[in-house]
């Protein structure tokens, strides 16, 4: 068992609010998580899985059943199956306010269940739960087998990279065939892998729907559809590139990455962490499992971007506080990087006071004047 993150929040915002929704990814650990809630709040809980036939049988009549049950912690898992309950606890939150109602579990973002947004809006606080981190492992996975096999629990347990490979595989023909157009990207699941993959190999690169739309051989419109659902379902991460009123001209397009290390190894048929040693995506893979965790690690406190201009300054990762550059970060595998004068250029543009070059392990050490080598884990314990 290991302890979640997310759970001491979720305590917290049941105590303020009378509806609070768990989302995330699919199979990334929400329901187990709910029901973990068994003993820590004071009330009992009732689970509803709206995948279930059973389940949606009792809410043949919702007001009624649910009326019924207002001493206790309502759990609904999947809510997108039933989106017009939303209005219903809206009704029901107004006649009796009271915090901890409803615990509602979702894998789409507030924009793809936009009834709660409309219907629930004062009332209701989202919490992003994200599969397995690092720094929630505590040591019971290695740093490699992590990166490697991704977070989702069902790949990173399954121990080999078979069952890894297998677990993942279907993960994604469940996706394309079956949660995606649920949630509205009504396309063949066959295009939709396609894109899956042609995607990763992408991984880490600045955003040309056109470019993309040459290789599918769809229109740049359609293929931004398709990111946009991918990235609303928790799949794909885009990261914002940094902008200031300089003179200089800097690059504006987005970065996207694959957000799960184990999916993107996967998808680019990298079967083995030896195989991926002697990958050319090797730095690629790194890059986006860093960044990953560096933003579950800072949720709130940081706004992450990157930076690079056309004269070559580039920076991997820019942490900022307020509109304000705090780190200015490199990303290396590597126990012994060697750093380019871009990425010195860029943080003296940036005018950041805390500057690292990210590596896997180590204390931190000077790689220059301006900055610093850490390890990973090393860095992520001081945010």
């Amino acid at each position: 068992m290991f302890n979640r993150s997310a759970m001491a929040e979720l305590l917290e915002v049941l105590e303020e609010f009378p509806v609070v929704a768990l989302i995330g990814p699919r199979q990334c650990g929400k329901t187990t998580l709910a029901r973990m809630l068994e003993g820590r709040v004071d009330k009992p809980l009732l689970f509803l899985d709206l995948e279930l036939d059973s389940d949606l049988a009792k809410l043949a009549e919702p007001e009624l059943f649910l009326k019924q049950n207002e001493d206790k912690l309502i759990v609904m898992d999947e809510i997108q199956h039933k989106p017009n309950l939303f209005a219903l606890l809206r009704a029901l939150v107004d006649q009796k306010q009271v915090t901890g109602r409803f615990l509602i579990l979702g894998s789409a973002s507030p924009v793809l269940l936009k009834q709660s947004a409309e219907s629930l809006t004062g009332r209701i606080y989202y919490l992003e739960m994200n599969p397995f981190s690092l720094a929630e492992l505590e040591g019971k996975k290695t740093i490699e087998e992590h990166w490697f096999y991704g977070g989702y629990p069902k790949s990173l347990l399954a121990n080999t990279p078979t069952g890894s490979h297998r677990w993942l595989k279907s993960y994604i023909k469940n996706y394309v065939e079956r949660d995606l157009p649920f949630l509205g990207l009504d396309v063949s699941p066959t295009v939709i892998e396609k894109f899956w993959r042609v995607l990763a190999s992408y991984h880490g690169g600045i955003w040309n729907a056109s470019k993309i739309s040459g290789v599918m051989a769809l229109s740049s419109n359609t293929i931004a559809k398709y990111l946009f659902y991918l990235k609303e379902a928790f799949l794909v991460h885009s990261l914002p590139a940094y902008s200031s009123n300089s003179l200089k001209r800097l690059v504006k397009a987005p970065k996207v990455y694959i957000k799960d290390s184990g999916l993107y190894h996967h998808l680019t048929y990298i079967e083995s962490l030896t195989q991926l040693h002697g990958h050319v995506n090797l730095g690629a893979s790194w890059e986006g499992y860093v960044i990953e965790q560096i933003r579950i690690a800072s949720k709130d406190k940081y706004d992450l971007f990157y930076y690079r201009t056309h004269n070559g300054a580039e920076c991997d990762l820019v942490l900022c506080r307020n509109a304000v550059p705090i780190f200015g970060l490199e990303i290396k595998y590597s126990s012994k990087p060697v750093i380019s004068r871009g990425y010195f250029e860029s943080i003296k543009d940036l005018g950041t006071t805390q500057n690292y070059v990210i590596i896997p392990k180590g204390e931190s050490y000077p790689v220059g004047k301006e900055a610093r080598a850490i390890g990973l884990e090393a860095f992520l314990k001081m945010l």
